[in-house]
């Protein structure tokens, strides 16, 4: 049995921005139409006026604002599309890949677009020495999110698929691959997202380092060498966790 999981990170801030819809800014307010401004069953003018009055102070208020509320609003939405962007291939990349098999654990690296498509050609190898051995490959939720993103990286970048990884666009070759998730819904499809670090603990594992998260992960590896590490033992837990929960469903 081999188990892996992946890390990911953002592309350039350019290519995210690119690939997503741009942001659509609100209609302007236009002139101020004192016809809407509705007087109820005031007859007083005086009171008449001062209504329409505070209507009109209000709305040339509200003109002063729109374009730093406007400017406020691209900005955030800008950063909720950085964000997002690793956790789609389209915006995002692979930064590591994890290994752990009954031989031991490597990571693998890639800081560049370069090396990203060695590490992902280096997973399709794996794959095939284990198709050819009957041998299985493990992760948690990996139908949903780490194998799709391998594949559809390996197509932006072009990287070459063997066969046998995805029969009939849509059938993972559950023969190879395993995932936890799917193995402890026992088939009740309808069932949420179970966590890594849910199974883990209910099967007597560790949990999530303190402080560190997945979404931290690109950042940290490129960092200094204390971050690096820090890196490197989340996912080198994150392997951990898999490899424990595989053997308590009894994964082999």
């Amino acid at each position: 049995m081999i188990v892996f999981d992946i890390e990911t990170g953002a592309l350039p801030e350019k290519i995210v921005l690119e690939r997503n819809p741009d942001f659509k800014p609100p209609e302007p307010l236009g002139e101020f139409d004192e016809s809407t401004v509705k007087t109820g069953a005031l007859k007083d003018p005086e009171k008449i006026a001062a209504k329409i009055s505070a209507a009109r102070e209000k709305h040339e208020s509200a003109v002063a604002e729109f374009e730093t509320k406007t400017a406020v609003a691209k900005i955030t939405y800008e950063k909720e599309l950085l964000d997002r962007a690793a956790l789609s291939p389209l915006t995002g990349r692979i930064v590591a890949i994890g290994y752990k098999s009954e031989k031991g654990k490597a990571i693998k690296i890639a800081r560049t677009e370069d090396c990203e498509r060695e590490i992902i050609a280096e997973f399709w190898r794996k794959f095939e020495s284990c198709n050819k051995q009957s041998r299985r490959i493990v992760g948690h939720n990996i139908f949903n999110f780490d194998l799709t993103f391998l594949l559809r990286r390996s197509w932006l970048l072009d990287v070459a698929i063997p066969d046998g990884v995805i029969d009939r666009d849509r059938y993972w070759n559950d023969r190879v691959f395993c995932d936890t998730m799917k193995r402890w819904q026992c088939g009740n499809y309808g069932e949420k997202f179970v966590k890594l670090e849910t199974l883990s603990q209910a099967t007597g594992g560790t949990g999530k380092p303190d402080g560190v998260t997945g979404a931290m992960f690109a950042e940290l590896i490129n960092g200094s060498e204390d971050q690096q590490k820090i890196a490197v033992d989340y996912l080198d837990n994150d392997i951990e966790m898999t490899w424990n929960v595989a053997v308590a469903l009894g994964i082999r």
